[in-house]
């Protein structure tokens, strides 16, 4: 897998339509820096590190950030200068690295609203359920769903429907927990991690229905694994707004947790040793990383765009294409750096009551709408991934899913010198070429 990775000049923050997250290069009030250790074995030396960090640093208050990295925040008090703290963090014996916590701003993918796609004066009953294998969820059957159709889903869940038994995280902006459609594929977590959890901007329900909206259950959507097990993690919050930290700690929490792909919508013109750190170390335990590629309109061969442009064994940047199989215009792209493209215009999924800025309705009872965005597209990727995992019993490793994934996207001829794959994905053929490669009876995949 060909990725490029530093030394390129970003033009993000030139661009207002970046709709998947910006980085704010100033720091936090009060000022907060991310920091790394040497001596990360064992708690210990840990918290014995942590004192003589404090204590090198004058008026700071060291927490930990990740035990298994030996990462933590430092917060300096109010008033100070924040480059001679950095300075001074940086010239502590035992630092592997100290950075500016900066400040993410989610900037969600934009909500659709095209008088064509308004439904129709629906029928007092939706239409009888198509033949089996097919789910009789009244959004799917009403072809609003056109990005499961292109992505050959339909065909695939014949063979496979559930990745349940694949843990999935999506570290985003929470999600609603007892939305009808998602809340029997979440994962079961305590009652005070749900309420730390808890969805109140929209981006990371809409991004859990994509992935794995539950299947014929006779409601709203079918997700790309209709049955799944997800585990979000709240980085970014009301606003959209986060920091590197906030990033790291969830990482960090999918980890903790053995998820097996993780589905990421942040980018950031400004590059983070912590964020690449913690994404490392997450592909070198086998999670298949996906990353929305963003949505400014640029060649990242040329120009950065983080975590999309990291240089990672296991990890995948993924392109919006729109329903002519072009890619959107606002997509990033790249054919060293982007590998993967899937549908993310006017995608239909879960959403909050009165997520809808439009005010308008998109689907039923208005817990359904569209929206646009590579964010809308990372989701289909880490589904099909989610399902490939389990097709493989577990067996298949991330960097042999990405392989498969770009070896067995359908060919688009204006996709050929802008993304890696220089296709779209196509889970049925996908999940043919895991079962063909992972022997029935144990061992390898052989890819």
């Amino acid at each position: 897998m060909s990725r490029h990775a530093g030394g390129r000049p970003s033009l993000c923050w030139m661009l207002a339509g970046c709709l998947v997250a910006v980085v704010q290069a100033a720091v936090t009030d009060p000022p907060r820096f991310i920091v790394q250790l040497k001596s990360a074995n064992g708690a210990g030396k840990v918290a014995a590190a942590a004192i003589e960090l404090a204590a090198a640093v004058a008026g700071t208050n060291v927490k930990l950030l990740s035990p298994d990295l030996g990462m933590y925040t430092v917060e300096a008090s109010k008033g100070v200068n924040p480059l001679e703290i950095l300075a001074a963090l940086k010239r502590t014996p035992g630092v592997v690295f100290a950075e500016v916590d900066a400040r993410v701003q989610l900037n969600a993918g934009s909500r659709t609203n095209y008088v064509y796609l308004k439904p129709r004066d629906r029928p007092n009953a939706p239409p009888p359920p198509p033949p089996a294998p097919f789910p009789n969820d009244p959004l799917y059957l009403a072809k609003r769903q056109w990005g499961v159709t292109r992505i050959k889903a339909e065909v695939a869940w014949r063979t496979i429907s559930s990745s349940a038994s694949v843990l999935t995280c999506i570290v985003d902006t929470g999600v609603m927990w007892n939305h009808p459609d998602l809340a029997a594929n979440l994962h079961g977590m305590p009652a005070n991690y749900i309420r730390a959890n808890t969805d109140d901007n929209g981006h990371g329900t809409h991004v859990a229905g994509i992935l794995g909206g539950v299947g014929d259950n006779g409601k709203g959507i079918a997700g790309t694994a209709l049955w799944a097990d997800i585990l979000p993690c709240k980085a970014l919050d009301s606003t959209g707004g986060g920091t590197f930290s906030s990033v790291v700690r969830c990482i960090d929490v999918c980890r903790a947790n053995k998820a097996a792909v993780i589905n990421l919508s942040v980018n950031s013109a400004v590059e983070s040793q912590a964020l690449k750190a913690a994404v490392r170390a997450a592909c070198l335990d086998g999670a298949f990383f996906v990353n929305s590629a963003g949505n400014s309109g640029l060649n990242l061969d040329i120009f950065s765009a983080y975590p999309a442009s990291y240089n990672i064994p296991g990890m995948v940047a993924v392109a919006n294409t729109e329903k002519a199989d072009k890619l959107y215009p606002s997509s990033n792209y790249g054919v060293k750096t982007v590998e993967l493209a899937a549908p993310g215009y006017a995608i239909m999924s879960t959403i909050l009551p009165g997520y809808n800025s439009f005010n308008f309705d998109c689907g039923l009872n208005k817990l359904y709408c569209y929206e646009t965005g590579t964010s809308q597209a990372a989701p289909f990727v880490a589904g099909a991934g989610a399902l490939s995992k389990a097709a493989s019993g577990g067996r298949l490793t991330n960097v042999q899913l990405a392989k498969l994934l770009m070896q067995t996207s359908d060919p688009v001829p204006f996709l050929k010198r802008r993304i890696q794959s220089g296709g779209i994905i196509n889970l049925d053929r996908l999940i043919r070429r895991v079962l063909k490669v992972c022997p029935r009876n144990g061992g390898k995949c052989a890819v």
